[in-house]
């Protein structure tokens, strides 16, 4: 079994609880099985069985308010969360940053998701 996790915040760029949660809980599970984690960043990183990628966002083109830029960007990491390939057999959404990501995973690779829903 292969676990892939969404998510906007992770190490270097964390800047709240769900980073700190993110970073915690894919080390652990990285114990147990192969873990994947994709994220909003410049990260690279491959430990045993903990692999982490960061994806930049390009806003080249953006013509939306200001306001609107984190929407349409977590819209377009989400996308290419996907269009990277997806090997695994669940994808753990973490935040609403990345929950378009797992929907399009299991429509488009059939893979099971969860989403950690934020208060």
């Amino acid at each position: 079994m292969k676990v892939l996790m969404f998510s906007n915040e992770y190490p270097p760029y964390i800047y709240g609880g769900a980073g700190v949660h993110v970073e915690y809980l894919s080390k652990e599970l990285a114990k147990l099985l192969p873990v994947e984690v994709r994220c909003f960043g410049d990260q690279h990183m491959a430990h045993h069985n903990l692999h982490v990628r960061g994806f930049k966002l390009d806003k080249i083109g953006y013509g939306c308010p200001k306001y609107l830029e984190s929407v349409f960007g977590a819209i377009q990491r989400g996308l290419n969360f996907n269009s990277f390939g997806i090997e695994a057999d669940l994808v753990h959404c973490h935040t609403w940053y990345t929950h378009l990501g797992g929907i399009l995973a299991k429509l488009n690779y059939g893979v099971h998701s969860s989403l950690r829903r934020t208060p």
